[in-house]
């Protein structure tokens, strides 16, 4: 399942900047991978809907992990 939103963000360097974020259930799996990869070379925000959060340091800045169970 994939919800896009836009997240309304504040850069003190800058003026207001729209962000297009993806919502991302199943992210960890094989095609959910594939598709934040993408997303995030496109320049999106992309939150990983898991259970799990990930063991890896040194995430991009534009992921973000939104734990549930």
């Amino acid at each position: 399942m994939l919800f896009k939103v836009n997240l309304l963000t504040f850069n003190l360097n800058s003026s207001l900047n729209i962000m297009e974020t993806v919502l991302i259930t199943g992210g960890s799996g094989m095609l959910g991978t594939a598709l934040t990869e993408h997303l995030l070379k496109k320049g999106y925000h992309v939150i990983i809907l898991t259970r799990k959060l990930p063991k890896e340091n040194g995430l991009p800045e534009n992921l973000s992990y939104a734990l549930w169970n």
